[in-house]
């Protein structure tokens, strides 16, 4: 059974605005060009990247008795899990294989850039489609 927020409250939004700028309009025309022109590796729209890799799960026992094992070797089984990186989401393929070569030190050594689809999000739905369609090179101009 799905569990639901009960207590969740808006507040007024306090985040200042301001008109577009030239270099967000560039921002925005190149991270179409390249949400529009890069491989779709198998995944519909509206698509996105996150890091994958594996993690190692270990079987860990306590033991109780008190003695020390200074001197004894145990075989620590474990088996090797697929795992999706929490806190890594991605608008291009481009921008997470960047992000992946500047801080692999924090993944897995068989970390990857992983296409995912939010096929049943229609917010994201829409943002992807205005991302994609707008024609950012005439908003501003007069």
């Amino acid at each position: 059974m799905a569990i639901y927020h009960k207590g969740l409250k808006y507040h007024a939004d306090e985040t200042e605005k301001h008109g577009i700028t030239k270099e967000e309009l560039e921002f925005l025309s190149s991270l179409q060009k390249e949400m529009n022109t890069q491989d779709h590796v198998s995944q519909a729209d509206p698509r996105f990247w996150v890091i994958k890799g594996s993690e190692k799960l270990h079987r860990v026992e306590c033991e109780e008795d008190g003695i020390e094992l200074y001197d004894e070797y145990e075989a620590i089984p474990y088996k090797i899990i697929p795992k999706i990186y929490e806190d890594t989401m991605f608008l291009t393929q481009k921008a997470a294989e960047e992000h992946l070569r500047g801080n692999s030190h924090h993944y897995s050594e068989d970390a990857h850039t992983y296409a995912m689809t939010a096929w049943r999000s229609p917010d994201v739905d829409k943002l992807w489609k205005i991302l994609q369609t707008v024609d950012f090179s005439f908003a501003g101009k007069e």
